[in-house]
């Protein structure tokens, strides 16, 4: 019998064909039992899967952090964590869950400088006071009849015609009046 045509039994455990031996290499790839180890991590997988395996799961792999403006570069499992944990071009959102922005990992502390809804501030009494979102964000009744957010107290004052302002007259140095009676004060 002519060696081509003798036949043999797959290799692969499991596996219990028997195959013409020219035809055993073809056999070995499409063979459902057949094994590859990956040369880098040593993981086992059908050879079918190899292409996989190397671009998408070797964990051993050299990747570059997908991240826009980031070109750290190392195995595949390091800039995994590293994007989950240290890179600084990650985006992420802010610490308060009613805040919906998102912004860089390395832009966290302007952010938070500027959120409305982490330590925010307003002014009372000509006074820088830092309030909290519950604060900030409630409506406050102005004795002109419109309800106010105290983050809007200083735009609305500037207009109210119920707010105190100084004002220099003749009869006084420096006095207080309500914006709507400035023109009694004028004479």
């Amino acid at each position: 019998m002519d060696s081509d045509h003798r036949m043999i039994s797959c290799k692969n455990l499991g596996c219990n064909k028997t195959i013409a031996l020219s035809m055993y290499e073809d056999h070995k790839k499409e063979c459902d039992f057949a094994i590859d180890k990956c040369h880098k991590c040593r993981a086992e997988f059908h050879p079918k899967h190899a292409i996989q395996h190397q671009m998408h799961l070797c964990p051993e792999e050299i990747e570059v952090c997908s991240n826009s403006e980031c070109n750290y570069e190392n195995t595949r499992k390091i800039v995994t964590k590293h994007k989950k944990d240290k890179c600084e071009h990650r985006l992420v959102k802010c610490q308060n869950k009613k805040c919906t922005m998102l912004f860089r990992r390395k832009d966290k502390q302007e952010h938070n400088k500027t959120c409305p809804y982490i330590n925010s501030y307003y002014y009372t009494n000509n006074s820088l006071v830092e309030s909290d979102l519950n604060c900030i964000l409630s409506l406050e009744p102005c004795s002109c009849g419109f309800f106010v957010k105290l983050s809007d107290e200083v735009d609305h004052d500037k207009e109210c015609p119920e707010a105190f302002v100084q004002i220099t007259c003749e009869c006084f140095e420096t006095e207080m009046a309500k914006r709507k009676e400035l023109d009694s004060h004028k004479n």
